[in-house]
């Protein structure tokens, strides 16, 4: 399994925010799909998608169209809105008016072409008017969800704790994920070394 890295911003630095696109495709954070803002928040949601691929030896989110097996954005979100529900009013309201920030130099985005905005680069803006996502038909109809993809080495005992210090991290609003320090004495890692002690 091939494992890419993420750079671990330090959250002292407060670098502000950013909407030049980052990340690898199957690890896009909200903000920067939508091209609010992204700081230190966007890591935290990086190192959730990884824990879960490592764990689990693939991706959290389908993010492949299969008509074309090529990265998709409106996949990717479509699957997002089936594990995590449907994003808050306030994102959307956020991506809204952002929608006139440009940025500079221009990025390529996945199908080659230069943009300098978040919708152009994405294949946005993905809701309506009325905040609905444009492409509800995308949406899983059987209802994914986490509590049922569990990483197999996740043993039940440990399941929700495992689920709980995952949903820390992949919230839709940047400023709900937990910090560096929340996530370091989350229970379930904390766990872990409980039992280390236990078994020396």
């Amino acid at each position: 399994m091939a494992v890419q890295t993420t750079i671990w911003r330090k959250q002292s630095d407060q670098p502000g925010s950013r909407i030049h696109p980052i990340q690898p495709d199957f690890c896009h954070a909200p903000e920067v799909f939508f091209g609010t803002g992204w700081s230190y928040g966007a890591d935290v949601w990086n190192f959730g998608n990884m824990a879960w691929d490592l764990l689990a030896g693939e991706q959290l989110f389908q993010t492949v169209d299969p008509e074309n097996n090529s990265y998709s954005a409106l996949h990717h979100l479509a699957d997002m809105i089936a594990l995590l529900g449907p994003p808050p009013k306030l994102l959307i309201e956020r991506e809204r008016n952002m929608r006139h920030w440009r940025w500079s130099p221009e990025a390529r985005n996945y199908h080659g072409t230069l943009c300098n905005n978040a919708a152009d680069f994405f294949g946005g803006p993905f809701f309506s008017d009325d905040g609905a996502f444009i492409r509800k038909d995308l949406v899983p109809l059987s209802g994914r969800n986490l509590s049922d993809i569990v990483p197999e080495c996740i043993v039940d005992e440990d399941k929700q704790l495992f689920l709980n210090f995952i949903k820390k991290m992949l919230c839709w609003l940047p400023e709900e994920r937990a910090t560096n320090q929340e996530l370091k004495e989350d229970p379930w890692l904390n766990s872990k070394k409980d039992r280390s002690k236990e078994s020396a």
